[in-house]
């Protein structure tokens, strides 16, 4: 698809990428290995160019990205070529194993609206919920992960679970990831429709 665009496009896709590309790589390397992660942040790039007609609501551009993403990563799963490495909590700390012991959706929401910094609405829209429902969800989860740690030492040096998070750095997309732009695909018609409906709703 890409040696098919004209140059604009393509220039216009780049921006997008240096404007977006880590948050994207950095939420499917979440639950996706780093080239298959690349792969798909790349592909919601291209998606968001090739149904730009879909989002009638400029403000909702981030939302309809990451659930552009989302969308892609379920479909990059079924090819994974490794393993996820969660959130960027280093390994074998108490962090990377309570989040390892949370449900998925807990995990996600987590990832989205603490290290992401996502709003409830802008949730609400991937998703296709209710704002004050995922305020609710991404609260038990806040709960949940405090259940989980504990009295250990990494909640007690810091005020909540929340702020713990809020620590992990967003992870720099690889160098190679311009390059991926070459190889990536947008979603097909029978994929993009329900992940780009939801941002052109109003949640409440």
């Amino acid at each position: 698809m890409w040696q098919a665009l004209s140059a604009d496009t393509q220039a216009a896709i780049e921006r997008a990428r240096q404007a977006y590309g880590d948050v994207l790589f950095d939420y499917c390397h979440s639950t996706l290995a780093a080239a298959d992660a690349e792969l798909a942040a790349c592909g919601a790039l291209l998606s968001a160019h090739a149904h730009a007609d879909r989002l009638s609501e400029p403000e909702n551009l981030r939302a309809w990205l990451y659930a552009l993403a989302r969308a892609h990563c379920t479909m990059q799963a079924t090819a994974s070529s490794g393993t996820p490495t969660g959130p960027g909590a280093a390994a074998g700390t108490d962090l990377e194993e309570a989040l390892a012991a949370l449900p998925a959706l807990q995990r996600e929401l987590l990832e989205l609206s603490v290290r992401h910094g996502l709003t409830n609405t802008e949730i609400a829209l991937i998703f296709d919920a209710g704002a004050i429902e995922i305020e609710h969800l991404v609260d038990d989860a806040a709960d949940h992960l405090e259940t989980l740690l504990g009295s250990g030492p990494a909640l007690t040096a810091a005020h909540t679970a929340a702020d713990l998070l809020q620590h992990l750095p967003i992870r720099d997309a690889p160098a190679t990831m311009a390059a991926r732009l070459t190889c990536a695909e947008p979603l097909p018609p029978a994929r993009h429709g329900a992940a780009m409906a939801s941002p052109n709703k109003h949640s409440s």
